[in-house]
């Protein structure tokens, strides 16, 4: 983080700041261009630290090129937030790309075999944003195998979801409680491992931990999520996390799991 801060305050001219937020205020970064100043809250870990510099640097770069106003030259936008949070997500996929590049990342992506955190421990990043990173490998050069990634919270929300396995997640509330993300929670101190079965016969092998980040010694005032990670099943094979997981016969073997309570076609759910 010292490294990012001192890049900021050289190429950008400004001032980084560490202060803690207004009370009551749960916001952790804010740019004040005027007076050329960041202001980062010292309660951040240094993961997190890292990540909320380097996506400043993202905006600030962003500014300076107009590169979101030539990208949506030709974009009507249905809500009036759309282009913010554009200009955001391109701000935090920069960050990820800065702190996890692609040609390091894959390389031990591949010696690991996508042990998420062997990979957190050699970038000293994050478990979350390790895993996520991992869904962004597309290169058709270097491509990872396709993941789904699913956060949840300990009541069920889905706070951020992707697939590119093609298994389906609810809209809303109420996902299916048999899927490895949500049994996570059973067992926070290990690694939820399975194979999930969709009624279609469609097989999935789904992995997913605990991470926990406690505020002031209580996990109640801090924030508890499951991280989950899923392959095809017949890309399991290239995950570490696979090896021991019996996969012969996966009608027999598999979790039967669904994609949310209220639709879901099992007559024979043993939850129900």
């Amino acid at each position: 983080s010292d490294q990012l801060q001192r890049v900021i305050e050289k190429r950008f001219n400004y001032r980084v700041e560490l202060a803690p937020p207004a009370a009551g205020s749960s916001v952790v970064r804010r740019i004040e261009r005027e007076a050329r100043r960041i202001t980062v809250s010292p309660a951040l870990t240094e993961h997190a630290l890292k990540f909320q510099l380097a996506a400043t640097a993202g905006l600030l770069v962003i500014d300076d090129t107009k590169l979101d106003e030539r990208l949506m030259v030709d974009f009507v936008p249905r809500h009036g937030e759309t282009t913010r949070l554009i200009k955001i997500h391109l701000a935090n996929y920069f960050a990820g790309a800065l702190l996890l590049p692609y040609g390091d990342y894959f390389r031990e992506v591949q010696r690991t075999r996508y042990d998420v955190e062997e990979l957190a421990t050699l970038f000293e990043m994050s478990y979350e944003a390790c895993a996520h990173r991992l869904c962004n490998l597309a290169d058709p050069r270097r491509p990872g195998i396709p993941l789904h990634f699913l956060r949840v919270d300990i009541a069920g929300n889905i706070s951020k979801k992707y697939s590119a396995t093609g298994m389906k997640f609810p809209h809303g509330l109420g996902s299916c409680p048999k899927l490895a993300v949500h049994v996570a929670f059973l067992t926070p101190s290990v690694i939820t491992r399975q194979y999930s079965v969709m009624p279609d016969g469609t097989a999935y092998f789904c992995f997913a931990k605990v991470v926990v980040q406690p505020q002031k010694g209580s996990l109640v005032r801090g924030t508890t999520y499951s991280i989950g990670l899923g392959s095809r099943a017949e890309d399991a094979r290239h995950l570490l996390y696979a090896e021991d997981v019996p996969a012969a016969d996966l009608r027999r073997t598999g979790v039967p799991v669904g994609v949310t309570c209220r639709f879901c076609e099992r007559t024979d759910c043993n939850q129900r």
